[in-house]
């Protein structure tokens, strides 16, 4: 997830002028006003962002994140996600099985319809409320699953490369240990900052960023160089109107990264 440091919304992902970006929802969707402190940022600005602080974080903690790693399998195992939709899935037969009994006493006119239709009415809701409790220990079980998986992966990565620094941006490695970025916030006399980068990982540790330090090639190596008054290629994307997206200039498209205008979607390299 990417969050707005400033409104706590969302981000949203943009494709302008073939370079991704992105953006505060609040104010891709409301306006300016809503958010007026956010700007867009290049994807790979975070990505690039990202790979300097795991380098610097396990060059000082590579223990802590093994003893993590190791602490959340523990957790994993311990729990019986299992027996939990297991019960929940018995209990809606139980349910179901009343209803039809229900159902069977109004047929014989055993019951009032007053109080046919009292019960009749409890029960759905109480079935509703299984079928909804069942669907939430399905997803519960799967994203145990999912970080099983990322987990495996993690410990295998630092296996092979013996706690090496990345060299360049790892899908796998950022979705293991990464729980979440925040874009934009304040320094510490108050003032906004919107190109403030704030990783949160899954231990519970804070790596605060500056995106402007981030600076990338543009697309076409080798051509003449910007003018002395040239825009910085790190500066951020403004988002209050078209021509202001000009000011970013035009990054390398990824492959498999289609044009998501307007949609609400999570980063390509973080996990649904």
């Amino acid at each position: 997830m990417i969050q707005c440091g400033f409104c706590n919304s969302t981000l949203t992902r943009r494709t302008r002028s073939k370079k991704i970006i992105w953006q505060c929802v609040k104010s891709t969707k409301y306006g300016k006003r809503a958010c007026p402190q956010c700007k867009g940022i290049r994807e790979d600005t975070l990505e690039s962002a990202f790979v300097e602080s795991f380098n610097l974080v396990m060059d000082k903690n590579s223990d802590v994140f093994e003893e993590f790693l190791e602490r959340i399998e523990k957790s994993l195992n311990e729990k019986a996600i299992g027996s939990t939709l297991a019960k929940a899935k018995n209990d809606l037969e139980i349910l179901e099985t009343r209803k039809k009994r229900l159902l069977d006493l109004k047929l014989d006119e055993k019951i009032e319809l007053t109080s046919f239709l009292e019960k009749d009415a409890e029960l759905d809701h109480a079935i509703k409320n299984k079928k909804e409790e069942i669907n939430r220990a399905k997803n519960a079980e799967k994203s145990r699953k999912n970080l099983h998986r990322d987990i495996d992966d993690m410990r295998n990565y630092l296996q092979k490369t013996n706690h090496k620094p990345l060299k360049k941006f790892d899908s796998k490695v950022f979705e293991s240990i990464v729980e979440k970025i925040i874009v934009g916030g304040y320094d510490n006399d108050g003032n906004a900052d919107p190109l403030k980068i704030t990783f949160v990982y899954k231990t519970g540790f804070k790596d605060k960023k500056d995106g402007s330090d981030f600076k990338h090639s543009p697309c076409h190596q080798g051509g003449p160089k910007p003018a002395d008054n040239a825009v910085n290629d790190s500066q951020l994307c403004t988002d209050d109107s078209q021509s202001d997206f000009q000011h970013c200039t035009d990054g390398a498209r990824r492959d498999g990264m289609p044009d998501e205008e307007g949609q609400i979607i999570t980063l390509p390299f973080i996990s649904q």
